[in-house]
């Protein structure tokens, strides 16, 4: 046994230190592209999800138009909750990007419900969901 003051134990010796910032930052990066292929994933969805809207409102197919303003929801959901697991600076506000993409479509989808869609709302709406989307590809992008 070796005398008080005069430990030679490391860290693998002892379960309790406090890790390295070295093994934080690489933990911290691995899980952050986890959830980053995951939402590269997610927003894949929803740009191909905005050209099938954008074809289904100009040949007025309201239902076409309601399953994929769902998907865009549903990924956009999926990016929020993700967004926050996320372990940087300034993930809310990927977060609230996420969910106002997420509003648009839930907006739109709304629209396309009525008996009558108003063709220049829905181009709107549809052009709304583009910036919001490139708004948060290039928030995203930021994360490394």
């Amino acid at each position: 046994e070796l005398p008080a003051g005069n430990d030679n134990s490391t860290a693998q010796d002892n379960p309790d230190a406090t890790p390295s910032t070295e093994n934080t930052n690489e933990n911290r990066t691995s899980k952050n592209a986890i959830l980053l292929d995951t939402i590269h994933t997610a927003l894949q969805q929803i740009e191909s999800a905005i050209h099938v809207t954008e074809k289904a409102a100009q040949k007025n197919d309201a239902t076409t138009i309601r399953l994929s303003t769902t998907r865009i929801a549903d990924a956009s959901l999926q990016i929020s909750g993700l967004s926050l697991l996320l372990d940087v600076k300034g993930k809310e506000n990927l977060y609230m990007l996420a969910t106002s993409l997420r509003h648009a479509a839930e907006n739109l989808r709304t629209m396309a419900k009525k008996s009558t869609p108003v063709k220049s709302e829905m181009r709107e709406s549809i052009s709304e969901m583009k910036i919001k989307l490139s708004s948060l590809s290039t928030g995203i992008s930021f994360v490394n």
